[in-house]
């Protein structure tokens, strides 16, 4: 899910939040790894209609992800 306002015209400021259920490492469904929910944020500033700057901070809260045991 995620959120995009302009609260300016040249500024664009976008929130994203993901979750991630348990799953499995492997392909005997043997090993799970844990769920997680990551937050994302991003700011833009448009310097023309072609060209832009942004930045952006990924996993807002650091949550640990699991992506192997």
């Amino acid at each position: 899910a995620g959120a995009i306002w302009r609260p300016v015209t040249p500024v664009t400021l976008r929130l994203d939040v993901r979750y991630e259920s348990k799953r499995f490492d492997d392909d005997q469904n043997s090993r799970i790894l844990s769920s997680a929910v990551v937050a994302d944020a991003r700011a833009d500033y448009a310097l023309t209609d072609l060209a832009s700057v942004y930045i952006a901070v990924d996993n807002l809260t650091n949550e640990d992800i699991e992506t192997a045991e």
